[in-house]
Parts: structure tokens; C-alpha cells; sequence
């Protein structure tokens, strides 16, 4: 605990404000994961685009 009786009120100010910043961060954070909204329904799924296969057809010679 001594080097916070060493810092400047500049510096003291700066941690504040970054303590500040991370309390926000997290209770943003624990507000969107809390909203039923953000969370992903089960029947919603990742749709893949099929790709096209080359068929015999389709190669040719060069």
C-alpha cells in the first residue's frame, strides 16, 4: 500500500478512471448476457451455402 501514498492525484485519477471504465465494462457485460434476447434460439442454425461440385461435364481440355 505504500506506492498509492507515492503516486501523484494525476495518477490516482488515471486509476480511477480506469477502475471506472472496467466496473462499466463488466456491468455492460453482465447486461447483454442477461437479456433473453441476445441469447441464441435453438432452432436458428448456421446455414451453409452448398458449394457446386464440377461435374465430368463441366472440365474440359485446355
Amino acid at each position: 500500500m505504500d506506492f498509492l501514498f507515492q503516486l501523484t492525484d494525476d495518477q490516482i485519477a488515471l486509476l480511477g478512471c480506469f477502475g471506472a471504465i472496467a466496473v462499466s465494462m463488466l456491468l455492460m457485460s453482465l447486461s447483454y448476457h442477461s437479456n433473453p434476447d441476445n441469447k441464441p434460439a435453438q432452432e436458428e442454425s448456421l446455414q451453409s451455402i452448398p458449394l457446386r461440385r464440377p461435374s465430368q461435364d463441366d472440365r474440359r481440355a485446355a
